[in-house]
């Protein structure tokens, strides 16, 4: 009896090293095709900005942090496409890259296809701005420029006017 539990611990060892060997290898894969990807998408979207932006306002390809496509599920072919968030590594040059787009909003394109650049802000600023979004539209329509200051608050801002 106690060779049999020996055997069956022999094998049972022999099985558990095959099977957690080829689960590493497998999370190696991921793991290498999750960077590769990210590689590829940053060092892509860096030639991207420049092409967008021109030689003028980025002169060369800006540092990124991070960049990764939006977690939502894929969208199916012909429509739009996902979300690109990227963190520049150096905050002037995310700041020239915003005004630039502000400027030339809706003139941006890639590849003759229109494109959008605007920073990402926090589910709480999100939140915050749509509260008055029905306020705004009409003084867009007149020309008012809207400008976000962190320490503003909508309703203060609307008991303030008549």
């Amino acid at each position: 009896m106690a060779r049999l539990i020996d055997e069956l611990k022999l094998a049972f060892t022999a099985e558990f090293r095959t099977f957690a060997a080829s689960l590493e290898s497998r999370l190696d894969g991921i793991q290498l095709a999750v960077t590769d990807h990210t590689q590829r998408l940053a060092s892509v979207d860096r030639q991207i900005l420049v092409e967008i932006m021109g030689k003028d306002v980025l002169p060369e390809p800006p540092e990124l942090d991070r960049c990764h496509r939006m977690l939502t599920p894929k969208p199916a072919p012909g429509s739009r496409p996902r979300a690109v968030i990227a963190r520049l590594h150096r905050y002037r040059i995310k700041e020239t890259i915003i005004l630039e787009a502000r400027k030339r909003r809706g003139k941006l394109t890639y590849k003759g296809k229109p494109i959008l650049i605007f920073e990402d802000y926090c589910p709480e600023v999100v939140e915050q701005r749509a509260r008055y979004r029905d306020v705004m539209g009409p003084l867009y329509q007149r020309g008012f420029k809207q400008s976000l200051q962190f320490q503003f608050h909508a309703e203060d801002f609307l008991k303030t006017r008549p």
